[in-house]
């Protein structure tokens, strides 16, 4: 029975550390798969602001050179006055021209149209036809800019086109057009920056179509949707870019991962199976004779002695273990009386101290709250009043709670109630600020901590202080020296050097105060001591007219 027992326990033990290595490699699986995503989204971040600033200067640059030209009335004059003059050289258009379309490193070209379809290139080896072609694509009536992207002789071209209107007359006459095209190679060098991001594919699409990339212009969207992550960002000229990554290349080596696991799983089934039989045989069999030899002696009688054994490893064990038997029962008959009295004598001691400390804190608690509520009905606040008794109803409930501990956050929730009470009577004289560890919220500590800390602070530190009352509440968590520390810190007066030594005497003596006229902080450090012992409680720093900070730790006890 005790040989079976003790394989079962072996197989659940090994089954438990089966489950532990599998939810370890899951685990780091998913905290790498979450930060390669997290990686991979940022960078898609920063290559779509990157090249988004390129495009708003781009396309900024040619509005700007459109306006510039439809606006200028050399140029209104030059389209209106009749075609046969236009070539006198007065004018100046074609200087004037190129210095406007200059502005732009992005203008490739400028045609002007006026309203007889005659028109003027600028630095475009376009043929007539072409540019009549352009023309009739672009031609509009309304005062609005248009945008769109044509081939023209083999070049692709992103247009901007505006009609010219001369408003020397109320009503505006429209004299002409000009469209100012840029070659998309300007746009594709502007993607080919980001080629070392082998894994992403960037587009710059007009409506549907794809007019720059980074790969294959040719490859339609489609083919990168469903195993692809999209970003992207729309412009009003109806351009948009968007950024594509393969979900595969986020985290390429998932399909090794999970092989890699399989593989130690089963590997790990085959040892659990070659250990239990070799423990068998050399471990679970002697160690079950033992076992029972030892029961035995439980229910018998400590009188009672370990039989032989043939193993020699184990023999020795069991000599050892009669001379221990030996030992137990001489020190049984000599002192068992004794030491039951002593423990409970100090059982009843430690039990008096708690319920002592616990009714001092309750009540020096009670005290200061109703003061505060009777200055303000003093002043008038029957606002206040009202919102303080409802804090204090809450800080009550939670000062006669059964449960001796509090979670870390309700506990900080207690101490923004309090310091809210403390807010109103003071006219909002406290400024306080928050350092805690987010990871403290699954801790849980003993309540009536940080409460009577913050109202020493407030009451002995800062209420004798005109203005600038700081006070900083700092929670961290200690995870290799297993305890959590809390310091509750102010700027106010301070204390002179003889009474901080004295504060400090009492704390390394554990010296308790039950006076009512504060919570002492030897209460507070006595308090966590008497529950986890001398290695916790607090300490305690603070200079004349510079403020005073007081530290206290606790161990890590989960909030299950």
């Amino acid at each position: 029975m005790v040989r079976s027992r003790l394989r079962v326990k072996y197989l659940f033990a090994m089954s438990g550390f089966s489950l532990l290595i599998l939810m370890i490699f899951i685990s780091y699986h998913q905290v790498t798969t979450h930060y390669a995503r997290r990686n991979a989204e940022e960078n898609m971040a920063f290559v779509i602001s990157q090249i988004n600033s390129k495009l708003e200067v781009y396309f900024s640059e040619l509005d700007a050179v459109v306006n510039t030209i439809a606006a200028n009335t050399t140029i209104q004059s030059f389209l209106m006055e009749d075609s046969a003059l236009r070539y006198n050289g007065s004018f100046g258009i074609s200087g004037l021209v190129d210095s406007i379309s200059a502005t732009s490193s992005h203008s490739s070209g400028v045609i002007l149209y006026d309203n007889e379809n005659s028109l003027y290139r600028y630095n475009l080896p376009f043929s007539i036809q072409s540019c009549r072609s352009l023309h009739s694509i672009y031609k509009q009536e309304v005062h609005l800019t248009a945008y769109g992207v044509s081939q023209v002789e083999n070049q692709r071209y992103f247009c901007v086109s505006l009609p010219i209107y001369n408003f020397s007359v109320s009503t505006g006459v429209r004299v002409g057009q000009v469209l100012v095209l840029s070659n998309l190679a300007h746009m594709q060098n502007m993607l080919y920056e980001f080629n070392s991001f082998s894994n992403m594919v960037i587009h710059i699409q007009f409506g549907d179509s794809i007019i720059a990339s980074n790969k294959d212009t040719e490859m339609e969207q489609r083919n990168y949707e469903g195993n692809y992550s999209l970003q992207s960002t729309p412009f009003s000229n109806g351009c948009s870019l968007a950024v594509y990554m393969d979900s595969s290349d986020i985290f390429p080596y998932e399909s090794i991962f999970f092989f890699s696991l399989i593989i130690v799983l089963l590997a790990f089934v085959v040892l659990t199976v070659l250990s239990l039989m070799i423990a068998g045989r050399m471990i679970v069999n002697p160690v079950s004779r033992l076992i029972n030899n030892l029961q035995n002696i439980g229910n018998n009688s400590l009188k009672q002695r370990l039989p032989p054994l043939r193993n020699p490893e184990l023999n020795q064990l069991t000599e050892n273990i009669n001379l221990l038997l030996d030992r137990i029962e001489d020190y049984s008959r000599r002192s068992f009386a004794t030491q039951q009295k002593l423990y409970e004598t100090e059982l009843l001691k430690r039990e008096v101290e708690l319920k002592a400390l616990h009714r001092q804190i309750n009540a020096h608690f009670l005290f200061n709250t109703l003061n505060t509520i009777q200055a303000l009905s003093e002043e008038g606040g029957q606002e206040d009043v009202a919102v303080i008794a409802e804090g204090l109803a809450t800080l009550m409930r939670y000062s006669y709670l059964q449960d001796e501990y509090i979670n870390v956050f309700d506990e900080l929730q207690i101490v923004g109630k309090y310091i809210y009470i403390m807010n109103v009577r003071y006219k909002n004289k406290f400024t306080v600020v928050y350092d805690v560890d987010d990871e403290l919220c699954e801790y849980k500590i003993l309540k009536q901590l940080l409460q009577p800390l913050v109202e020493n602070s407030m009451i002995h530190g800062l209420e004798k202080k005109q203005a600038d009352c700081l006070l900083k509440i700092m929670g961290k968590i200690d995870p290799q020296q297993g305890y959590l520390t809390f310091a509750i810190e102010d700027n106010g007066v301070g204390m002179t050097a003889e009474r901080l030594a004295q504060i400090q005497e009492k704390l390394a003596r554990g010296v308790m105060d039950f006076s009512l006229s504060g919570v002492a902080l030897a209460n507070i450090n006595q308090r966590i001591r008497l529950y986890h012992g001398s290695s916790y409680g607090l300490s305690i720093w603070s200079e004349e007219n510079k403020g005073c900070k007081v530290t206290f730790t606790f161990p890590l006890l989960p909030d299950e």
